[in-house]
């Protein structure tokens, strides 16, 4: 079951989750517009680091939108 939404606008859900899907898209290179995947996923651990269980949300029209 995936537990993120992804509209193709926002990406919404858990952080562990999201990451593993960015790590997913990053593998098959899959384009996120002008986000830069590895800041993302540094972000995004970094957030992880201080709850994990933190619901983050990504505007892929807004590159620093997350």
């Amino acid at each position: 079951m995936n537990k993120i939404y992804d509209n193709g606008a926002l990406m919404l859900g858990n952080v562990q989750m999201v990451i593993m899907e960015i790590e997913r898209q990053k593998r098959e290179n899959i384009d996120m517009l002008d986000i830069e995947m590895d800041e993302l996923l540094k972000d995004l651990k970094e957030l992880r680091d201080i709850d994990y269980e933190m619901v983050v949300c990504i505007n892929y029209d807004n590159g620093m939108g997350y």
